[in-house]
């Protein structure tokens, strides 16, 4: 059916628009972002049109082009009702915030970064509170305030410990 299609070019098209990003093909990239950026809103799917997001803002950011990351990902966020989606709506938050800090805001990269400390931890989305503990480590080396630092970087490491006892006992 014509949803289904949808669906699996929007995949196949977020898929493509990382790839292109990885290849250093900036414009093929934004093409199919687009591509699939469209059926998802043609199918009405938020999750949909959230996932292609954040899987290029995140592509971008791998690839260190962080001046293009930061726009997707504050396009990304506009799509999470963040009482619908708040486990990705603090995730884009995440990534607003570690953007933020490599492209040398500090204080934009806090405010972030512990707005989505806070919300995820409403939320108890472990996995993803070790990533974001990890990056309020960096934040804090950088300026220097070494208490925060080992603070974080302290509880990013009991977030991972739990994670992979976690999946340690699923596997039992």
């Amino acid at each position: 059916d014509e949803d289904n299609d949808r669906r699996i070019l929007s995949d196949i098209h977020s898929k493509l628009a990382v790839m292109e990003t990885k290849r250093g093909r900036p414009e093929s990239a934004e093409h199919h972002l687009q591509v699939a950026l469209s059926h998802a809103l043609a199918l009405n799917d938020s999750s949909k049109i959230i996932e292609v997001h954040a899987d290029y803002a995140d592509a971008l950011f791998r690839e260190e082009d962080f001046q293009a990351a930061l726009p997707i990902y504050e396009r990304g966020i506009g799509f999470c009702n963040p009482a619908k989606f708040p486990v990705e709506y603090y995730t884009f938050i995440h990534g607003i915030g570690k953007t933020h800090l490599h492209l040398g805001h500090v204080k934009a990269s806090e405010r972030h970064l512990l707005k989505a400390l806070n919300g995820l931890k409403r939320h108890e989305a472990r996995p993803r509170l070790y990533a974001l503990e990890l990056s309020l480590s960096k934040l804090y080396a950088r300026t220097g305030d070494w208490t925060r630092f080992q603070n974080h970087l302290k509880r990013s490491e009991e977030y991972k410990a739990a994670e992979l006892e976690s999946n340690e006992l699923a596997t039992i």
